[in-house]
């Protein structure tokens, strides 16, 4: 399970089953992290340079913004919400990729 501004977000269905006040899933890539409603569908990405990104599919393409993402709300400060990503990013070890 991780945390993102207060919100908790499982790994899988059983996870879920163990937190029941979770929001969506998560899922790791290899160079980020999903963030992933309770159906499953993609809302928001963590990126591998630490920005947590809303996520939209619009005519068949993946765009992602700066805005809010929706299930996890505004955060009070950068400065927590760059906290927090880093820490996930660090935990499920994904790094910037050198050439």
């Amino acid at each position: 399970m991780i945390k993102l501004n207060g919100k908790k977000f499982a790994a899988n269905k059983k996870e879920l089953q163990a937190y029941p006040d979770c929001v969506g899933f998560y899922r790791v890539n290899r160079r980020s992290v999903s963030i992933q409603n309770l159906n499953k569908e993609k809302v928001g990405v963590i990126t591998y340079h630490g920005v947590l990104a809303s996520a939209k599919k619009l005519e068949g393409e993946w765009w992602y913004s700066h805005a809010a993402v929706e299930l996890v709300g505004e955060y009070d400060s950068y400065t927590r919400e760059s906290t927090e990503v880093h820490a996930i990013l660090k935990r499920f070890n994904i790094k910037k990729i050198s050439r």
